[in-house]
């Protein structure tokens, strides 16, 4: 193989080579610095609201130690909705999406909640 032949093969190697994982505690801890990085994540949904503009879904994404998803929730907003399907409360799904910073919403008893938010692209439903 010639020198040009080595490059390109390291050149995809690189290129092709996993990014690590954007973790829920570094999305939390760290809201500015990881704004913008692609993210995906598994967890149980909690609430699904659709609208005229898109759905967004809040998500359980850490794990009990009896293995069912309680903790770490997230939000992610879907513009439009994805098509074809609907999410429903209590799916385990994947979802990938763009980091976009600190997400805060008022409770139903009038606190206001910050936790990360995602830009969905796309969800599987498991």
């Amino acid at each position: 193989m010639n020198r040009i032949g080595i490059i390109a093969l390291i050149a995809l190697v690189l290129i092709s080579a996993p990014v690590s994982a954007l973790t829920y505690d570094q999305m939390a801890r760290y809201p500015d610095q990881y704004a913008g990085e692609q993210v995906t994540i598994t967890g149980e949904v909690s609430q699904v609201f659709y609208d005229d503009t898109g759905m967004a879904i809040r998500m359980y994404t850490g794990k009990s130690s009896y293995g069912n998803y309680i903790e770490d929730d997230l939000m992610v907003i879907f513009s439009p909705a994805p098509t074809g399907m609907r999410v429903l409360e209590d799916d385990i799904v994947t979802i990938t999406g763009t980091f976009a910073g600190e997400y805060k919403y008022e409770t139903l008893l009038g606190a206001t909640r910050t936790v990360p938010g995602i830009i969905g692209k796309t969800v599987v439903i498991q």
